[in-house]
Parts: structure tokens; C-alpha cells; sequence
């Protein structure tokens, strides 16, 4: 069985959950940079700068109706 923490569990163990929402709908392709959403968040004062990227995710959060998605490549660069 597989199980993801809640954001409230995270938040007992010491951990912050944040997560970035898409508002536009669908994408043949995307490239996203991580730093300007690290950027935000430090003038937010939500993180100070020393913190670890732990993981970078990609998925659906199915609400209702139905739909399809393709995932050709996918690949996370570090520099």
C-alpha cells in the first residue's frame, strides 16, 4: 500500500508542504524553472534559503469528470 502524508501530518513531523497550482488548462509542453518559485517563496518569507529540495513531482489531482493525459519524457535537470 502506498500513502502520502497530509499537509497536517507533514507539518507534525517538521515538514512544510507546499504546492504550486496550475491555473491554465493543459500543456503540449512545458519547460519550468524551480529557482523563480524558490525566489517567491523566500520573499514570502515561507522559506529562508536553506532548506533542501527534497523531490520534484508531476501528476493529476482528479477532482471529478474525466479525461486523459500523456507523458512523453519527463526529466528533472539540476545546474
Amino acid at each position: 500500500m502506498v500513502r502520502s502524508a497530509s499537509p497536517d501530518e507533514m507539518r507534525s513531523l517538521g515538514w512544510r508542504y507546499i504546492a504550486f497550482q496550475n491555473v491554465n488548462n493543459g500543456a503540449d509542453q512545458a519547460s519550468i524553472p524551480v529557482l523563480p518559485f524558490l525566489k517567491y517563496l523566500q520573499s514570502k518569507s515561507l522559506i529562508t534559503g536553506a532548506e533542501y529540495l527534497s523531490s520534484v513531482e508531476f501528476g493529476n489531482e482528479i477532482v471529478n469528470g474525466q479525461g486523459e493525459t500523456r507523458v512523453n519524457a519527463f526529466s528533472v535537470t539540476l545546474q
